[in-house]
């Protein structure tokens, strides 16, 4: 595997500022490769330190940094842990003025949302978002080097700065933009694996290592699940990656077991990657042709790897729960759904313009929802407010999946009633954002879903329990537009009548954002941190 570890010039102790960090990040220190060795903190080392930038070092920067560090870095990986925001973001600052000054601009950013500062008068541009434009503007200036060398180094300190940058765009619902550095990077991130001799077949498959032994690993996993989550909302699969526990097989070949709640996370990623692009290449297949035999057999392979994880997953669960008591009741009633989602969409792959075939998983529908809910009250009365103080809030933006594609999908696929009004309601309590999408938007699309099926004659405790094929409508996608617009564009196409392809109907979408923030300081009421 290639390390970044020697890409980046060393600093001199005596030029760096430091800023107290607890014990557990210890082992990040500056003075170690990128690799992911396991390391034993040291009692002599007890500072993060923030390398010197061009120019004074004014107080917003010192404590954008200290928030980032503190704060945006932790809530960021959501329910699970992940190595890039832990130790990736922080081993590359030290070495290379871009994901430095990116690092402080995302800090600056989400300190500045989380103080209300950015709500006040737009044409203001003052304290933190005065920082978050220089250091940004900065950020880009210094991967002028790195792009002009263009060796596989570079690439990997552009990639980082990449990712920095899409949570940038996402804080500020700069939408487009956002969406724009996710395709640019994944296009860059295969540009590596090819160089590197580890993309398959002509170009579209990417490989993760779950023994995640490189900086590459790291990088894959964090663009891959972004790649991933726009797919849930009717983007298309840019990519197809595949996880194997070397680098000498591909496939989705499940182990008799997981070490970890991460492991069995990836493993899964892979099967809903593989499953929605399957869906996709048929989707796009010649509706009067008959479909090839190869995706009939590729959908065998991928309910028997699924059936294979679920066996994996639930004879693992006693360690798995053993070795993560915090985490173990939300994370495992959660991969359990997207398991039953996943079963659901390739179980319908093969038809994608027969809407009615959902009906027929109702059970699972009601499974999900009732899954969904419980997560929600262990997480409420876990954090009940105590002698009358305020419940934390959620976390108001994290660059992983949680709930909302779970529920944006019972929303769009679950014609029973009951269940999706209350998948909207809960929506509706999920005021914070996902990658790139939040609650809000994600509820005010379903609603309008809802209504072009049910021709507004439902009412709020759904008596409309039927929809007919006709009013149905399939392949629903969503233009992100920037938040500033306060709208998005709903593009979708009825079942119809007659069988066929359905011409492409749009509706325009108003979406009212609010000021999204990793949220206040405290502790996060999904992940404890």
């Amino acid at each position: 595997s290639t390390h970044l570890g020697h890409s980046f010039p060393t600093r001199r102790s005596s030029d760096l500022r430091t800023a107290n960090i607890p014990p557990h990040l210890l082992c990040q220190s500056s003075s170690l490769p990128l690799t992911t060795t396991s390391c034993t903190p040291t009692p002599l080392i007890s500072t993060r330190t923030l390398p010197p930038l061009r120019g004074a070092i004014t107080q917003h920067e010192q404590r954008a940094f200290e928030y980032f560090t503190y704060r945006t870095s932790r809530k960021l990986p959501g329910m699970f842990d992940s190595p890039f925001w832990s130790t990736l973001v922080f081993q590359a600052s030290a070495r290379d003025p871009a994901v430095l000054h990116a690092l402080i601009a995302l800090g600056a950013v989400d300190l500045g949302k989380a103080t209300r500062e950015l709500a006040c008068a737009a044409e203001r541009v003052g304290g933190y978002e005065r920082v978050a434009l220089v250091q940004y503007n900065k950020a880009i200036m210094s991967l002028g080097v790195h792009f002009k060398s263009r060796d596989r180094d570079a690439m990997r300190v552009a990639l980082i700065t990449c990712m920095l940058f899409i949570c940038i765009e996402l804080l500020r619902e700069r939408f487009k933009t956002a969406n724009t550095h996710l395709s640019n990077g994944l296009k860059l991130l295969s540009e590596i694996r090819r160089g590197e001799g580890e993309e398959r077949k002509g170009g579209k498959e990417l490989l993760i290592n779950t023994e995640l032994e490189s900086v590459d690993d790291y990088l894959v996993e964090a663009f891959t699940r972004f790649n991933i989550h726009s797919s849930l909302f009717g983007q298309d699969v840019r990519f197809l990656y595949t996880i194997s526990l070397d680098h000498a097989s591909t496939g989705h070949t499940i182990p008799r077991a997981f070490a970890t709640f991460r492991i069995a996370r990836l493993f899964l990623d892979a099967l809903v990657n593989a499953i929605y692009n399957l869906a996709q290449q048929v989707a796009s297949y010649p509706l009067i042709s008959p479909l090839p035999t190869h995706f009939t057999q590729t959908k065998s392979t991928l309910d028997f790897s699924l059936n294979r994880w679920l066996q994996a997953f639930e004879s693992s669960l006693p360690t798995l729960t053993s070795h993560s008591l915090a985490i173990a009741p939300l994370v495992t009633p959660i991969l359990r759904t997207y398991h039953t989602m996943s079963t659901i969409i390739l179980a319908t792959s093969l038809h994608p313009r027969n809407e009615l075939i959902y009906d027929a998983h109702n059970a699972a529908f009601e499974s999900m929802i009732h899954l969904v809910r419980d997560v929600w009250e262990t997480i409420l009365s876990a954090h009940a407010p105590l002698r009358g103080e305020e419940p934390p809030e959620p976390p108001g933006f994290t660059a992983d999946m949680g709930f909302i594609p779970l529920l944006f999908f019972m929303v769009l696929k679950c014609r029973v009633g009951e269940i999706r009004r209350e998948a909207l309601e809960l929506l509706g309590g999920a005021p914070h954002r996902e990658g790139l999408w939040d609650g809000v938007m994600a509820g005010v699309v379903g609603r309008r879903v809802l209504e072009i099926e049910e021709g507004g004659g439902g009412n709020e405790k759904g008596t409309v329990q039927v929809v007919p094929e006709w009013a149905r409508v399939y392949d629903v996608r969503v233009v992100l537009r920037d938040g500033w617009e306060g709208k998005a564009e709903l593009r979708y196409r009825r079942c119809g009548k007659e069988r066929g392809e359905g011409e492409v109907e749009s509706a325009e979408i108003i979406v009212k954002f609010g000021s999204i923030s990793s949220g206040r300081l405290g502790k996060c009421i999904f992940t404890g941190r």
